[in-house]
């Protein structure tokens, strides 16, 4: 289907008094909304990633879930696509990090680059010194504004809240759109795939939103979690291996994990959104209980061995619990592709995904 095969309804507040410009999402539908002959159109909610401190619901390549959105109202879904408040980093851990990742590439640059180029151009040592600067400058100022580019301060339960804030806004509205609000599917990638997981399995969210648990299951059908891991791959020669398990579905992992003896992950990612405290009340695999809803959960080949012991945790535990729960591997895709190949001719994901929410849908119909 071409870009004029669907619509999109942009910056709508999903609460009734906004605290944060983070706090709005984008709805994308069919051109021709079925809603015109009383035909309501299922519903995707799809929570971006990013680590809980960046993202958001627009088209920026990098980081951007308009794809997504675009996806899925070209395959006839209606599609809510949310931005949240978002954590940040400190001072003392961005500059640390920002070393960090810069000796990273500068040893990688010299190890990679500029020894074998010597041996080819006799580089003097002065010239070496001059690029091997210049390597660590760009190093440290890409990862410095990387670091600092987004966030807002955002501490746990402030993400979580307000994706539940779009569920209950996505229930009472998503009508006038041509959504059906008795067909809703969740779905996020990395630490998204954490938060719609956890606002399934914790319902004191959801509660704490006015939203009546039996209407949630009324309403909400299923789970996709994309990705649910951290890749750092690129720094595997670096890393003592019994730390090398990422997720989010686990965040005592995530906090264990170290590159060169340092706990750049708990800098980077849990501490800047949760306290040790929070861990275990605030990861989806502590909180499984048996729920009506179906999960599904799609990993990358390409992610590297260990990364995926959270992804097989997970589905141990929600099996384990009584859930209904699959899981599917995307050939050729690593933790960004899984998400960023998305609406191109690259897509693995979204043929993946749509057989599932059309047998989802339609188990959905043969029961009401």
């Amino acid at each position: 289907m071409s870009e004029n095969s669907f619509r999109v309804h942009y910056h709508i507040p999903y609460v009734e008094e906004v605290l944060h410009h983070k706090q709005h999402l984008d709805v994308y539908s069919p051109a021709e909304p079925d809603h015109t002959s009383n035909q309501l159109r299922p519903v995707v909610v799809f929570v971006h990633g990013g680590g809980w401190r960046r993202g958001d619901k627009s088209n920026n390549p990098l980081w951007g879930a308009a794809r997504v959105g675009r996806a899925l109202a070209k395959a006839g879904y209606v599609a809510v696509i949310p931005s949240y408040r978002l954590s940040k980093v400190g001072i003392a851990p961005t500059l640390l990090l920002a070393l960090a990742y810069s000796l990273t590439l500068s040893l990688a640059v010299y190890t990679f680059l500029l020894l074998p180029l010597s041996f080819l151009f006799r580089f003097s040592t002065s010239n070496i010194v001059v690029l091997l600067l210049g390597s660590l400058f760009v190093g440290f100022s890409a990862w410095l504004y990387w670091l600092e580019e987004t966030g807002g301060g955002a501490r746990h339960p402030q993400h979580i809240e307000d994706v539940a804030a779009t569920i209950k806004w996505t229930i009472e509205h998503i009508q006038e759109y041509g959504g059906d609000k008795s067909s809703i599917f969740l779905a996020g990638h990395s630490a998204g795939a954490h938060l719609v997981s956890l606002v399934t399995l914790d319902r004191r969210f959801i509660r704490e939103q006015g939203v009546h648990e039996s209407k949630f299951d009324e309403c909400v059908k299923g789970v996709i979690g994309i990705s649910g891991t951290r890749s750092l791959a690129v720094f595997s020669w670096l890393v003592d291996a019994s730390y090398f398990a990422l997720g989010v579905y686990n965040l005592q992992r995530l906090h264990n994990f170290k590159i060169i003896g340092l706990p750049l992950a708990r800098w980077s990612f849990v501490s800047p959104a949760f306290t040790p405290e929070q861990y275990e009340a605030a990861s989806p695999t502590s909180r499984a209980t048996v729920v009506p809803q179906r999960f599904l959960l799609l990993i990358g080949e390409r992610d590297h061995a260990p990364l995926k012991d959270d992804f097989a945790e997970m589905i141990t535990t929600l099996s384990s619990a009584g859930v209904i729960v699959e899981g599917r591997e995307i050939p050729q895709k690593n933790h960004r592709k899984i998400m960023f190949d998305i609406d191109t001719s690259s897509d693995k994901t979204t043929p993946a995904i749509l057989p599932w929410l059309e047998k989802m849908v339609l188990a959905s119909s043969s029961a009401k």
